[in-house]
């Protein structure tokens, strides 16, 4: 899933986006890997995930721009289409979102797919009707999850 852009002589790397999908991830080795980019897709996602230990690497009040720090930049989400989809809770994307801002990460909410839940205030799950079938119109979502962010160009690491 990396991709790797050159020059025009292809004699020098340019930079350099380097991912994961969230169900083959290990968070140490994506930090380790020279990037300018380092992003997580998680789609799709089948259950509320803890993201917050790859977004902070290094010092722990470090954020983007810093010397220490080193994290995940950008993390993808969407929910599973399909004839036979599996549940996503929007919950589960809203915990990531939250996440990433706190950490300063960039957030892209991808689809709701076609089995998006959520939850009432008595904790009850309930169906989002939506009028696409993957559940990737903007419009079609809550307000609080229509975040379509991109990651700030960074230099690759010495």
């Amino acid at each position: 899933m990396a991709t790797k852009t050159t020059t025009k002589d292809d004699e020098e790397p340019g930079p350099r986006n380097f991912g994961v999908l969230l169900s083959q991830m290990d968070g140490g080795e994506l930090l380790k890997t020279p990037a300018s980019i380092r992003f997580v897709s998680a789609e799709p996602l089948l259950e509320k995930v803890d993201i917050s230990p790859w977004l902070y690497r290094g010092v722990e009040e470090a954020r983007p721009g810093d010397p220490d720090y080193d994290a995940i930049d950008w993390v993808i989400v969407g929910g599973e289409s399909g004839p036979r989809s599996r549940a996503f809770e929007l919950g589960w994307a809203r915990a990531i979102r939250d996440q990433c801002k706190e950490a300063g990460a960039a957030f892209f909410m991808k689809q709701a797919g076609s089995s998006p839940r959520t939850r009432d205030a008595l904790g009850g799950l309930g169906v989002l009707k939506l009028r696409k079938s993957k559940g990737g119109d903007l419009e079609e979502l809550p307000e609080d999850l229509r975040v379509r962010e991109f990651p700030k160009e960074a230099s690759c690491p010495s």
